[in-house]
């Protein structure tokens, strides 16, 4: 996968080139461009490269917690929304379900 060997200089998948932060709309646009000018890939809308990201995040086993503050929405309602959760996540995650010893 070609995001997967993009340098990871942030915690954004399209840092500021200065600060690592964030940046503005004009700022994000050129740079958004140019990272996909550099991949033999299909370029993604940004909103739809926000849905990836944060679909990436949960299936990584981060929290929805986390990804929620990450995305910067208000409520995990929000980040629920954004984030697609299959049947295969699923049974994972009850893999995961721990019984206290009794």
């Amino acid at each position: 996968m070609w995001l997967k060997s993009a340098p990871k200089t942030s915690i954004y998948v399209v840092p500021a080139i200065r600060s690592g932060g964030y940046m503005t709309p004009g700022s994000f646009r050129r740079q958004y461009d140019k990272f996909f000018s550099d991949l033999p890939i299909r370029k993604l809308s940004p909103h739809k490269l926000r849905h990836t990201y944060a679909t990436y995040l949960i299936k990584g086993g981060a929290e929805l917690r986390a990804v929620q503050t990450l995305l910067g929405h208000s409520s995990v309602s929000v980040t629920e929304i954004y984030t697609h959760v299959d049947t295969s996540d699923q049974r994972r995650a009850t893999q995961n379900l721990a019984y206290a010893d009794s």
